[in-house]
């Protein structure tokens, strides 16, 4: 839809926030092997930015107890 309505530059920004596939593997339940299966990342996630933010947080914490 994007293609014939839009323009270049919203089909850029559209195809920006497509998920990403990405193979992985997780263990089966009764342990023999490995599974593989596909996940999906968006580019929204905040996952990673969340976790970076804790860390930062506890070095401050910890600075500021050594002071």
């Amino acid at each position: 839809m994007e293609k014939k309505i839009g323009d270049k530059e919203w089909v850029g920004k559209v195809k920006e926030k497509l998920p990403k596939k990405v193979k992985k593997r997780r263990k089966v339940q009764n342990g023999e092997g490995y599974e593989e299966y596909v996940g999906y990342v968006f580019p929204d996630d905040d996952t990673d930015k969340s976790k970076l933010k804790i860390l930062e947080k506890a070095m401050e914490w910890k600075k500021s107890i050594t002071q």
